[in-house]
């Protein structure tokens, strides 16, 4: 692909990892009507516009944590707004949303996380945190015996 290359400024926050990619949801001009750009994998850049079909897209793409966008049109580009899920929501409190407010502000946001979400981190972190208590043999008849039965979970 023959054009520019934009990179950020700054590098993004480490997103929260699926099986699959990274969870961004969306890289964009910073406009609110805009057309968001088509996030590929770095590996798939060389070939990235080099059809009929996607020679006029406009293309983003990660590496070592700075994004890149290239395609047409993009040296008119100042911002960019990028969406996701992130490992640690403070680490976006030094980037600005579109009305100039912090992206997150944790005196003002309360934390991002879904309700629906809460019994299962919950769960994961009980049988975590509490499995070698489970597993741990106890002595517990009070015989004078060593009777070591595994703990009851109740």
């Amino acid at each position: 692909m023959d054009g520019n290359i934009l990179r950020s400024v700054d590098k993004i926050p480490n997103a929260i990892e699926t099986a699959h990619s990274d969870l961004i949801t969306a890289v964009g001009p910073s406009g609110i009507l805009s057309v968001n750009f088509h996030v590929i994998p770095y590996n798939r850049v060389p070939w990235a516009g080099s059809n009929r079909y996607t020679k006029k897209m406009q293309f983003a793409f990660i590496l070592d944590s700075y994004i890149y966008i290239i395609g047409p049109d993009i040296e008119f580009i100042n911002f960019i707004k990028v969406e996701g899920v992130w490992q640690n929501p403070r680490d976006i409190s030094n980037y600005m949303g579109g009305d100039n407010s912090p992206a997150y502000d944790p005196d003002i946001h309360d934390y991002p996380l879904s309700t629906s979400m809460l019994d299962m981190i919950k769960q994961a972190m009980l049988s975590q945190n509490m499995k070698p208590f489970i597993e741990t043999l106890t002595d517990s008849s009070n015989n004078s015996k060593s009777d070591m039965q595994p703990n009851q979970q109740k």
